[in-house]
Formats: structure tokens, sequence, C-alpha cells
């Protein structure tokens, strides 16, 4: 991984967590995946410390897939869909 994440500023990386738990509790249909210091990415995976590789971009799609597959099958989704859409 590289040294990006190891120098975030901490109250930058605060006031993240904060306005994505805000988020979450104003709208239940919100859904935040940390992949920032995900240990399935390793080096090769960047072109350098901001951006994603070719190989990165497609490991972090097929995990970005996987996690939308999760939702939209999981029984809150489908819950949520029948009380929003009123059918």
């Amino acid at each position: 991984m590289p040294s990006y994440y190891k120098n975030l500023k901490q109250d930058q990386m605060d006031c993240n967590s904060t306005t994505i738990k805000n988020l979450k509790l104003k709208y239940k249909n919100v859904f935040y995946y940390d992949f920032l210091n995900d240990k399935r990415f390793k080096s090769d995976d960047f072109f350098n410390a901001d951006h994603l590789s070719d190989k990165g971009a497609m490991k972090f799609t097929l995990l970005l897939q996987d996690s939308i597959i999760n939702i939209l099958s999981s029984q809150w989704y489908k819950y949520w869909l029948k009380v929003t859409t009123h059918n």
C-alpha cells in the first residue's frame, strides 16, 4: 500500500467520518464502504499515491460490484424498495 494512507491528516479523517455517519443517519438508503486501507490492494494496484493502476481499477470495480450486488439482493433493500415505491 502506498504511503498515501499514512500521510492523511487525522482531522480530515475525523471530519470525513463524522460526515459519513451523519449522512447514514439522515438517509437510511446510504451505504458507505471504506476501501481506503483495504488489505486486498497491493503496491502494483496503484499507479501512484493517488490513482489506481489498470489492475487496481479492475480489482476495485469487481469489489464495488460485489458490494452493490450484496445490497440489491439483501432483504433490507427489498423491503425498502417495497415501502418506498408503495407496491
